[in-house]
Formats: structure tokens, C-alpha cells, sequence
């Protein structure tokens, strides 16, 4: 039986959908002692409450309450006719495919981090169910995350972002589910239920992009596997870099060869970051055939590490593949992250990356506070001005000839 706790966050969490505009549907109906209410993007909950008179719930005052009974209003009181209110999803000739239930015990939440929220491209904001590969995935175009499923299905369908918290909720309860195909309008619902309760919700349309073209396969020679020490090393002082990352900064993650180094200089404050990690001490690999170094958002690359990392060792591989990419792969599920930036093999090192340095152990962060001089505004404006027009070696150099001079 769904506990109370839960209902109350499905509720609200079907309330914040609908908004304030029509205010009955910031209620729920109370009806032959079932609960049941629609969200406008369609999706639609019934709950066995016992019994409790017919009324109105008002979601508000049960967020605050908690309590079923004392959050209730008469339809009298409430102001609404029950007759108005959707009882249903209106679904014509329903044609119903059975799906294992603990295929939605994934975790969509995390899963909505990978996924698009471009409006424009509404498919890429839901988790796609592939048969073909018995996987799941999320994309926005530049992170892409699958995970392997235990039980089989036949159906492809992508949920909708709007049901990731409340099947996450809904999750432990689940007994039974099913892929409802509404053939006509060329639209698919998930249904699933359990001890009291039905939970429906309509599914993104179809078709999902070929993903896979872009995944780069486990390759041996373009691929490192990390001990599960390494990876604890590699989190532990990507982590410590983070808290000088601040949101206009993309703090690069450089992969050369065989391995991970990234870097913090900032002048103005005085601090100066370095962490080198080497992955595979025996083995000298290099990238894709014409690429020499790939930089990655440090951010992004810790957050995959994070969630690829059971405590088991995990493969990093970048290619081959259509895309310039690298995956973090254990046995059950793979990310693929994008380049920011990436270096060829015949070209010079450009500003933003220093030239490689030649080690092969793991080195400590270094934290080195230099004295700077402090300068008011109006200089700081200036001197941002001048190394615009000028570039930053020009104006080193004048600088230098002025303090000469004077």
C-alpha cells in the first residue's frame, strides 16, 4: 500500500504541473474512496484511500497537513462539480503489451541529468527504452548515458520528463505495468500499478535517434582500464579542483596518452592547481589516430565517473566512432562525453594548453598562493582594455618597456 508521504509528493508533484491557473486542478477528487488526479501533460493517478466521504482534496493544505481527512473540502465548499472534473485518460482502442515492472527501477532522475531540455527537441528530453539493445538512454546531443536492463521488453517508448520523480517515488510499489498503444493518434502510455494504486502517464513521441552510431565500442587498443584505486584518485582530485570552478569557467580535463592531468591558474586571486594522474603505468596508448590530446568539462567528467564507478574497475575508450568522444564503461552501463576542445596531432599546442609533462606516478594537488597587488577598477578596465587590443603577450611586453622607462 502507498504510504501517505509518498501519495502527498506525487500529489504536489502533479499539482506543480498543472500550475494555478485552473484552480480545480489543484485538487484531487475523492470518489468510491479512491483518490484520483490528472496532470495536464497527461498523466493520470488513482489511489485506494479507505474510507472517507466524497469531497475534494486540496493538494495546498495537504502539503502542509499531511493528513487526508483534515485537508478536504465538500463539493459544496470547494465551489467545483465533480461531474467537470477528467476521470480519465481519454485513450481510443487501447491495444495493451505487458512490461516487466522492474525495468522502472532505474532511477530517472538521474538519468534527466543526461537527458536534453530543449523544448525544440522535445524526444531528447526523455529516456528512450530500446529493445534492440535491452538498454535504456539519454542524450542532449553532448552527454549521452545507457544503461542495460535485466529482463527483456519488445516495445520501444521514451518517458516524459514530467514522470521521472513520481515513477522514482512509485518505484518499490510496482507490481505490474503495461505499454498502452493508441495506434490511431500514433501514441504510446506507460500504466503501471500495484497494492491500491494505477499511475498513467503518456510517453514522448517516437522516433529516438541511432545513438549507438555514435558510441565509441570497446576497442583494447584505444581503451584504459582503471583500478578501482585509480578511479578513487582521479574523483578524489577532480573533486578537489572543483570548489575554484565558478560557472563562466569550463575547468578543462586533459586526456593525453595514457594519462588525465587538469589545471587552475588564476592570477588574480593567486592560486595555482595542478593535478597529473596516470592511468596505465605499462601500457603507452594513445587517442584516436589523428588526435593527440582531448579536453573535457571537469565538472561533467567527475559527475560520469561518479555515476559509471560500482567499485569496480572501469574502461575508458575513445573510439573509433563517427564523433570525436570518449566513454566511461562498466559491465551494465556507458556514458559518452563530448570534447570541448581537441588537438590533432600535426598541429602546435595552442594557448589553452601547456605542453605535456612527462610523468607517470600520481602527484598531490599543489595550492600556491602568490602575492598580488591589488588595483582599483578603473585600472583593471584599462588593463583588460589594452589586452584586448593588444593581446596578453603584447602588453606584457609594453608593460615591461614603460616600467623601464619610468
Amino acid at each position: 500500500m502507498l504510504e501517505i508521504k509518498d501519495l502527498k509528493t506525487v500529489l504536489i508533484e502533479m499539482s506543480k504541473q498543472n500550475g494555478k491557473t485552473i484552480n480545480m486542478l489543484n485538487h484531487a477528487l475523492v470518489k468510491n474512496e479512491c483518490v484520483s488526479m490528472i496532470a495536464v501533460n497527461n498523466s493520470y493517478l488513482t489511489v485506494n484511500v479507505g474510507n472517507i466521504p466524497e469531497c475534494f482534496l486540496n493538494i495546498d493544505n495537504f502539503k502542509k497537513t499531511g493528513n487526508l481527512q483534515a485537508s478536504t473540502l465538500s463539493f459544496e465548499e470547494s465551489g467545483f462539480n465533480p461531474e467537470e472534473y477528467p476521470a480519465d485518460l481519454d485513450i481510443e482502442n487501447p491495444k495493451t503489451e505487458e512490461l516487466p515492472p522492474d525495468i522502472f527501477s532505474v532511477n530517472f532522475q538521474q538519468l534527466g541529468k543526461y537527458a536534453s531540455t530543449d523544448q525544440m527537441r522535445k524526444t531528447l528530453n526523455g529516456v528512450y527504452f530500446n529493445p534492440d539493445r535491452n538498454e535504456l538512454c539519454a542524450t542532449s546531443g553532448h552527454v549521452l548515458i545507457t544503461k542495460k536492463l535485466e529482463t527483456e521488453f519488445s516495445t520501444p517508448f521514451i518517458i516524459a520528463p514530467h514522470s521521472f520523480k513520481i515513477l522514482d517515488i512509485l518505484a518499490p510499489y510496482i507490481e505490474g505495468a503495461n505499454i498502452i498503444i493508441e495506434e490511431k493518434k500514433d501514441k504510446k502510455y506507460i500504466q503501471i500499478y500495484g497494492d491500491g494504486f494505477t499511475f498513467t502517464s503518456q510517453c514522448l513521441e517516437e522516433p529516438y535517434p541511432d545513438y549507438n552510431k555514435v558510441i565509441p565500442e570497446p576497442d583494447s587498443d584505444l581503451s584504459v582500464i582503471l583500478s578501482p584505486e585509480t578511479v578513487k584518485q582521479l574523483i578524489a582530485g577532480l573533486n578537489t579542483l572543483l570548489p575554484y570552478t565558478h560557472s563562466k569557467t569550463y575547468h578543462m580535463c586533459v586526456l593525453q596518452h595514457n594519462t588525465i592531468f587538469c589545471h587552475y591558474n588564476n592570477a588574480r586571486i593567486g592560486v595555482r592547481l595542478d593535478q597529473n594522474i596516470a592511468l596505465n603505468k605499462y601500457k603507452d596508448i594513445s587517442l584516436h589516430i589523428d588526435v593527440d590530446v582531448i579536453s573535457f568539462n571537469t565538472k561533467l567528467f567527475l559527475q560520469f565517473l561518479q555515476d559509471a564507478f560500482t567499485g569496480e574497475s572501469i574502461t575508458l575508450s575513445y573510439g573509433p566512432t563517427n564523433v570525436y568522444a570518449a566513454t566511461i564503461q562498466n559491465k551494465k552501463q556507458r556514458v559518452l562525453i563530448m570534447p570541448l576542445r581537441i588537438k590533432n596531432k600535426a598541429d602546435e599546442y595552442p594557448e589553452w594548453l601547456s605542453e605535456p609533462i612527462e610523468y607517470l606516478d600520481i602527484k598531490p594537488i599543489k595550492a600556491v598562493r602568490k602575492k598580488t597587488v591589488k588595483v582599483d577598477k578603473v585600472t583593471e578596465k584599462l588593463i583588460l582594455s589594452l589586452q584586448e587590443k593588444l593581446g596578453k603577450k603584447a602588453l606584457i611586453e609594453k608593460l615591461k618597456d614603460w616600467d623601464e622607462l619610468l
